[in-house]
């Protein structure tokens, strides 16, 4: 398979890469910065900033091909270079609004929001969000 990840860059992400390079798929990286070239499990490199990348039309031109995204972005806080809103939530939803407008049938989401219920977070807990307060 050919597959697209997103915040490849990441200590996450390339653990992804790394894994689906070794299992032979296609590896795409997409980073919002430089892209390494001694990172050998990424076969092509895509730059798409989460933060700019608000509209599905930003995506649709890297998904020509692809039969999987894994969606690694994240970031801890807000501050000059990271904004959570656009890393988390419209960022993310114009990749996946992007998927379903090319047929990328299978997306994989990676979040750590939650992971520490004592943590600050700009977004609620997963328990406020499913019962509306």
């Amino acid at each position: 398979m050919k597959v697209l990840v997103t915040g490849a860059t990441g200590l996450i992400g390339q653990s992804v890469c790394a894994r689906l390079a070794a299992d032979g798929h296609v590896v795409v990286g997409a980073s919002r910065g430089r892209h390494p070239s001694s990172f050998g499990a990424v076969s092509q490199w895509v730059r798409v900033d989460f933060g700019q990348a608000d509209a599905p039309e930003a995506w649709l031109p890297h998904l020509h091909g692809v039969d999987a995204v894994v969606n690694c972005v994240g970031v801890l806080q807000d501050n000059a270079r990271e904004d959570t809103a656009a890393a988390h939530a419209s960022g993310a939803a114009a990749l996946f609004r992007a998927c379903a407008a090319a047929g990328v049938r299978r997306v994989v989401h990676f979040s750590a929001i939650g992971v520490d219920r004592h943590q600050a977070s700009a977004f609620p807990p997963a328990s406020s969000r499913a019962t509306g307060r």
